[in-house]
């Protein structure tokens, strides 16, 4: 993913897609727009929406997940949130549970902007409703700083005792056991080992878990670690990490395994209550 792919693609289908949300239906289409919303997701994928603060004054009450099952988990429990940023893994058991609702395109004039390719997926539909805006897609890389380590080559790196307390995890569930699973030779779907996979899987990740400085709740955090030199790295990262910690003076940059890691695509969608 280039990094400027991200935020040109989150501002192009922000402002309509919220202002489509703020609408509502067309009975309430004639109010002012205001209020505050309430949004579930990864952190920085609230930074274009303050947009909307900027022109019609919409307080953003931002909620940061450090993975994708918590969104699920705390809707099904009843949480109340407006908007949430889910990864493309969890939209189907989203669309299942009723937990979030169809969006009509017509009222996001933004929606033909975006990629054609991210219009084709299956995942986040139902017959002819789309549950999902598509606004940009990623993977987990290795974000390290050349002036303090060279890059990995490879995961299995992560359990080599020179490497202790030079890098940083993130308590990401999905993304390290892909990782891990990557490392060990499985290139099936991740999403459905066999138990013996997942029990080797999770010896791996207690030889990083132990070589690791942290394992942090939120990727803020992890960007201060960088930026303060804590680390030299963040093993399962993210490559939009670069533009923060850069614009603090730090030269972050990132790379890729040779094993290979996660892919992610994530969209905007709104929850049914």
């Amino acid at each position: 993913m280039k990094i400027r792919h991200f935020f040109i693609l989150a501002l192009v289908i922000t402002v309509g897609f919220f202002v489509f949300f703020a609408a509502g239906t067309p009975k309430e289409e004639e109010a002012e727009l205001g209020g505050e919303l309430k949004i579930l997701g990864w952190e920085g994928y609230d930074a274009p929406m303050q947009v909307l603060t900027e022109k019609y004054g919409i307080e953003i009450k931002p909620t940061y997940i450090s993975n994708n099952d918590e969104i699920f988990t705390k809707l099904k429990a009843g949480a109340k949130y407006d908007i949430i940023t889910p990864n493309h893994s969890v939209v189907p058991q989203l669309i299942d549970n009723d937990l979030i609702i169809p969006l009509d395109t017509s009222k996001i004039p933004n929606y033909a902007e975006i990629f054609p390719q991210f219009k084709e997926f299956d995942w986040n539909r139902r017959g002819d409703d789309l549950y999902t805006a598509i606004f940009t897609w990623g993977s987990n890389c290795i974000n390290y700083n050349p002036d303090l380590i060279d890059p990995i080559e490879s995961w299995l790196e992560l359990s080599d005792p020179a490497m202790k307390g030079k890098f940083v995890l993130l308590d990401d569930t999905i993304g390290v056991i892909t990782a891990g699973a990557k490392a060990l030779g499985i290139r099936e779907n991740t999403n459905l080992l066999t138990k013996q996979q997942l029990d080797e899987v999770g010896e791996l990740l207690n030889q990083w878990v132990a070589n690791a400085k942290a394992v942090s709740p939120s990727i803020g955090e992890i960007v201060s670690m960088l930026v303060n030199k804590e680390v030299a790295m963040w093993a399962s990262g993210w490559e939009a990490v670069d533009v923060w910690a850069q614009a603090e003076g730090v030269p972050i940059t990132h790379t890729y395994v040779k094993e290979g890691t996660l892919v992610f695509i994530d969209s905007y969608a709104i929850c049914s209550s």
